[in-house]
């Protein structure tokens, strides 16, 4: 029989990453969003990060034009970046210095949000040229979020049109 969770009074028990991970897919697919997810591993049914490489991005929702890559971490992730490698966090960009995730995983967040801050970029040179002074709307979004982001969660998943946030 599994153990129930203690729980201190006032105090929620600590949601795993794969609890919110489906909950974060619930809401995501209440909203419209299409959702991709690549189970970890080399079993029947899961991907071969072999094939695309470690460290790749937990969800990839997409709803017409945009498109939203979320890792995904539990609040109290055990760290995963080994002692000796910890003075290269200070190499990586200030939101990917979390030690619970890999090298790859923050290789991977970082060029993905490098291609979305160049499509805002050529966005915002469009508009220049064409002299439209409306805000540019992020296409492509790269999010760390943990269970304590859900607010902001909420805000960038149900959001229907442009209203500003991130």
């Amino acid at each position: 029989m599994p153990r129930k969770p203690t729980v201190r009074r006032g105090h929620l028990p600590a949601e795993s990453e794969a609890a919110f991970q489906s909950k974060t897919v619930l809401f995501a697919r209440y909203h419209g969003w299409m959702v991709h997810h690549a189970p970890a591993g080399g079993k029947a049914g899961r991907v071969d990060h072999e094939q695309i490489g470690a460290g790749f991005p937990d969800l990839w929702l997409v709803r017409a034009p945009r498109l939203v890559i979320a890792e995904l971490k539990a609040e109290n992730a055990p760290p995963r970046v080994r002692v000796p490698e910890r003075h290269l966090l200070e190499q990586r960009p200030e939101w990917l210095r979390d030690l619970a995730l890999t090298h790859d995983q923050a290789a991977w967040l970082e060029a993905l949000r490098a291609v979305a801050d160049t499509i805002v970029a050529a966005q915002e040179a469009d508009y220049d040229l064409n002299g439209i002074t409306e805000r540019v709307r992020p296409l492509m979004e790269v999010h760390l979020w943990r269970p304590s982001d859900w607010p902001l969660i909420e805000q960038v998943l149900a959001r229907t049109s442009w209203e500003g946030g991130p």
